[in-house]
């Protein structure tokens, strides 16, 4: 998700992680990085990592991408300034969700 801030151009990157079917009930998380792009840069590789939110589910509880987006995103934001994540939620909110295959909206 590509974020226009002030002057500066930001890149929130979502990543969820599984385990593996041998650890049958193993924590399953979601990473939320933010990385400030340059003028020209649209890849996470070319930018400069700022800050990482994890959030990690219990083996007991029901796996969301949603909430783990969430709670990664806003643990990602801690300690930015109000403006800058004011910003970032409003793309977020704003962004448009994933098709799903066979669902027509």
């Amino acid at each position: 998700m590509r974020v226009d801030y002030g002057q500066e151009s930001y890149l929130v990157k979502f990543q969820h992680e599984f385990p593996g079917k041998e650890e049958k009930k193993g924590y399953r998380r979601t990473v939320c990085q933010v990385y400030k792009l340059g003028p020209k840069e649209s890849f996470p590789d070319e930018g400069e990592l700022l800050n990482t939110g994890v959030a990690t589910c219990s083996p007991l509880d029901q796996f969301t991408k949603e909430v783990g987006r969430k709670v990664s995103l806003t643990r990602a934001l801690q300690g930015s300034n109000k403006d800058f994540r004011t910003a970032i939620w409003k793309t977020y909110f704003n962004r448009k969700p994933p098709e799903v295959e066979g669902i027509v909206s």
